[in-house]
């Protein structure tokens, strides 16, 4: 298991900014919008240790559709136990 810190979440940014900028066919938000922007523009974030599952990776997706589908872990818990993040950008 690999650690560190990953990007999730809802961002909320500048759409004229955004637009103006030019990125390639290819376009990874992380790579050719944060790390190039995070030293010259106001980017905020929270870290948080909790739950998180990547449903981008097969085996991981596969483990969401048991997890998920538990009674026991509902939206309302997901909510109160503080498991989005939100990530500010300006």
């Amino acid at each position: 298991m690999r650690s560190g810190n990953i990007s999730r979440g809802v961002y909320l940014l500048n759409k004229d900014k955004f637009l103006d900028e030019e990125f390639p066919a290819k376009f990874s938000f992380e790579k050719h919008y944060l790390e190039k922007f995070c030293p010259v523009r106001r980017i905020y974030g929270l870290v948080q240790d909790t739950y998180f599952i990547d449903i981008g990776i097969p085996e991981d997706y596969n483990r969401a559709q048991s997890e998920l589908s538990r009674p026991h872990l509902t939206y309302q818990l997901l909510i109160k136990a503080g498991r989005y993040l939100l990530t500010r950008m300006v």
